[in-house]
């Protein structure tokens, strides 16, 4: 696996890059946010091990503003009040209700499967089975009501689209 790793603690680096030599991989080591970006736009990289705060510049490296809501269809959800909106109407979620909602939101039209979805919503394997995905995808499709925005994929799991 080709992996670069960015840190600019350089005993870090190298306690992180000798745990991976030893796991059978050849980790290439950067330290600074610029040289990495050259790095990665030179060669492509299969894991890319990157620390946030960087010299000259920062880990994160987006260069437009963070989105800071998701929307599909005309329900929207934003990301710092976590409010939930149909149109002008507000839908109150529960926390998991909303998380579940988020994860679907992230990445509309992709098929997420429920042991997915449980994995990324619920914290504790013991906390969840499948079953439950059902109960909370049936309560969202009620609050967030017609025409529906989440969708099943027989077989395969649940997505969100308009």
């Amino acid at each position: 696996m080709r992996i670069l790793l960015v840190e600019d603690d350089v005993q870090l680096a190298r306690q992180i890059a000798a745990a991976l030599t030893e796991a059978g991989h050849d980790p290439i080591i950067v330290h600074d946010g610029e040289r990495a970006l050259d790095k990665a736009k030179e060669t492509p990289f299969d894991l890319i091990v990157l620390d946030i705060i960087l010299p000259g510049m920062d880990g994160l490296r987006y260069p437009e503003e963070p989105v800071m809501s998701l929307r599909a269809g005309d329900l929207t959800l934003d990301l710092a009040t976590h409010g939930v909106h149909r149109g002008a109407q507000r839908i109150e979620l529960s926390p998991r209700e909303l998380m579940l909602l988020k994860v679907l939101m992230r990445e509309p039209g992709r098929v997420f499967t429920r042991t997915e979805l449980c994995e990324r919503v619920w914290e504790h394997a013991h906390e969840y089975d499948t079953k439950l995905v059902e109960v909370f995808i049936g309560r969202l499709r009620k609050k967030i009501g017609d025409p529906p925005l989440i969708h099943t994929v027989r077989h395969v799991g649940y997505t969100i689209h308009c």
